[in-house]
């Protein structure tokens, strides 16, 4: 639990960043036929599970809300 919330802490302000310079690299990957329309949706839905799970862990073990 000790390695969890230190990594939490040390990404608390860049988690936003992280997601969403994946979120545009899957629309460029989209974009450039890489990928499919619904692999693309399929990404971005688990990027946002993650992002928002993430954000939640944060707020619980790092910040105690």
């Amino acid at each position: 639990m000790k390695t969890i919330k230190q990594i939490l802490t040390w990404l608390s302000g860049k988690k936003s960043v992280i997601f969403g310079a994946l979120g545009v690299i899957v629309l460029y990957l989209l974009q450039e036929g890489q990928i499919t329309e619904n692999m693309a949706y399929l990404i971005q839905g688990l990027l946002t599970v993650l992002a928002g799970g993430a954000s939640y862990a944060t707020g619980r073990l790092v910040y105690k809300k």
